[in-house]
């Protein structure tokens, strides 16, 4: 029979995951909190600036500034691990096979991990229980999230991973903060969110769409031996490439959408309307009891 320290062993190992894995639920707590405090405020302060912004808005930009500002402050968290551990960046871009190193990193990579996958939680949380936003494109970032917590835990469990997650996160995180913060201006009704549109463009997919699968999945295919974990590893890098190839189409959309001033709506993650969320709640209930009087009365006629 299997007993809780063998449990533990195999869903944690025997490296620091395992002595200091309770923090996860700490910093996890710390994410909710500060993530709910955070954007009360700044969409208290976008309904005060734009008086005439659509009803969801508010919270939009609120969740873009926690996202922006979030990203910005991993990615110099990342590169001050990279310089932890003594790896260059750029050198891997031309050498991937460095990802496959075994041994410890410094004790920065555990709260970077857990600081990592907390933000995720949340993220999920946040999408499956805050219904003040629908999000159009709610199934694909629902299974981002999920390949993106599960490439954390398998980087987290496996050594071999720990410098690929770092690299990879190093560069997403890259892309990500010139989004939100483009998002958010915009919602400002500011017009400096060209700027980071353009800015974006670049920054999403040359590092995410060609520097990634050159270096990352790269190093798993040619640079690993094919064991469950390292398939399990390459099939995830490989959805989230595919994701972000067609979120940079997106981009592209909105780019051209801003430079030809079409640009009513984020076609990434935003309401297929704007509308409240207990407005179509109310509507849905509206045309049910409309459909239901018109079936009695075709019943008693």
């Amino acid at each position: 029979m299997i007993g809780l320290d063998q449990i533990a062993d195999i869903v944690l190992g025997h490296d620091e995951l395992r002595k200091y894995w309770p923090w996860y639920f700490v910093i996890l707590a710390v994410h909710i909190v500060m993530r709910y405090v955070t954007t009360q405020i700044i969409a208290a302060y976008v309904k005060k600036t734009v008086p005439n912004a659509k009803p969801h808005h508010p919270y939009k930009a609120a969740d873009s500034f926690w996202f922006a500002t979030y990203y910005l402050m991993t990615f110099i968290c990342g590169a001050k691990v990279f310089i932890n551990a003594n790896m260059n960046p750029f050198k891997i871009m031309k050498h991937p096979e460095l990802l496959n190193m075994k041994g410890p990193l410094p004790h920065s990579f555990i709260f970077f991990v857990f600081n990592e996958a907390a933000h995720y939680t949340t993220c999920l949380i946040y999408y499956n229980f805050d219904k003040r936003q629908n999000h159009s494109d709610w199934y694909m970032m629902l299974g981002h999230h999920f390949a993106t917590l599960s490439l954390i835990y398998l980087s987290a469990r496996i050594p071999e991973f720990q410098p690929g997650l770092i690299y990879s996160l190093f560069i997403h995180d890259f892309a990500d903060f010139w989004m939100e913060y483009a998002k958010y201006f915009r919602y400002l009704q500011n017009n400096v969110y060209y700027f980071f549109y353009l800015v974006l463009v670049p920054s999403w997919g040359i590092p995410r769409c060609f520097i990634f699968p050159a270096t990352s999945i790269r190093c798993c295919i040619q640079y690993f031996e094919r064991t469950p974990q390292i398939i399990a590893l390459t099939i995830f890098e490989i959805i989230i490439w595919i994701m972000d190839c067609v979120w940079w189409y997106m981009i592209l959309l909105m780019l051209k959408r801003a430079l030809t001033g079409t640009l009513n709506k984020d076609v990434r993650s935003e309401d297929e309307e704007d509308v409240p969320f207990e407005e179509k709640e109310a509507k849905k209930l509206k045309t049910n009891s409309e459909k239901s009087k018109r079936s009695s009365s075709i019943k008693g006629e």
